[in-house]
């Protein structure tokens, strides 16, 4: 469990300078908050979700076991993100209000990948191999 924690929070540094690059990139092109944080958020959970699947939770089972649960998942991050930026930015800076937005959605995503997205039913918490065909 500590290496699936580690790898983990390799995952979500490496996402975190997705997101922050291309919402810092959006916000110098003037785009409105709305949409470059939408972008970042985007960005970031494409890589977020391969990394996640292949590395860090060895999910060997077909996708369709847990990309319709990841989707709910970041769909509950990014209506968390997008209200605390938007809440937040008026009263600080863009930078502290991603930081904050980011750091409510790593605990919810974090919490949602552990006990829900990557699971088939095992109580460890180790995705069982896909069924063979016969």
């Amino acid at each position: 469990m500590a290496a699936k924690l580690a790898r983990y929070a390799v995952v979500g540094f490496l996402t975190l300078a997705i997101y922050m690059i291309v919402a810092k990139a959006g916000e110098r092109l003037g785009l409105p908050s709305t949409w470059h944080v939408s972008l970042a958020f985007i960005s970031a959970v494409a890589v977020n979700y391969l990394l996640q699947r292949s590395w860090v939770f060895a999910d060997s089972r077909p996708a369709a076991s847990s990309l319709p649960k990841y989707a709910v998942m970041i769909s509950v991050g990014y209506i968390v993100n997008l209200a605390a930026v938007e809440t937040l930015a008026p009263r600080v800076t863009m930078t502290v209000a991603l930081l904050v937005a980011v750091v409510l959605v790593i605990i919810s995503n974090a919490l949602l990948s552990f006990t829900w997205v990557f699971l088939n039913g095992d109580a460890k918490g180790t995705a069982r191999p896909a069924l063979k065909k016969r």
